[in-house]
């Protein structure tokens, strides 16, 4: 699938003190709009859900990793709105606090996952 390069308009920080969700807005959907978006459809928790089946569904030689001792950093990620009006965020992948990756996780209008990938530095 491809993505669509992010709108540089001026990276926009977000905070939602609502869920706590702070980010970067990269795409040109308003701050408000992504915010609404992520609550109602509980994004953080699908986010997590879906990182947590990958590392804990899959053996250490596929994941292309050490040890499955890694987490991502929920609070923060990255928003890009594709080519075809998706929704895809970006997290760190962490291991003993250093960041070692990302992980991706792309989302329909309605809040249903499309597809979801990592890569390990």
């Amino acid at each position: 699938m491809t993505q669509s390069q992010p709108y540089w308009g001026g990276l926009e920080s977000f905070y939602n003190t609502n869920s706590q969700v702070s980010g970067y807005i990269t795409a040109k959907p308003k701050k408000m709009e992504i915010n609404e978006f992520i609550n109602k459809h509980k994004i953080q928790k699908k986010i997590l859900n879906s990182f947590s089946h990958l590392v804990n569904s899959n053996k250490i030689e596929d994941l292309n990793i050490e040890d499955k001792e890694i987490s991502i950093d929920i609070k923060k990620f990255d928003y890009k709105q594709t080519e075809l009006n998706q929704h895809s965020f970006q997290t760190s992948i962490l291991k003993n606090k250093k960041e070692i990756g990302y992980y991706t996780v792309i989302f329909t209008n309605e809040g249903n996952e499309i597809d979801d990938f990592f890569v390990i530095n």
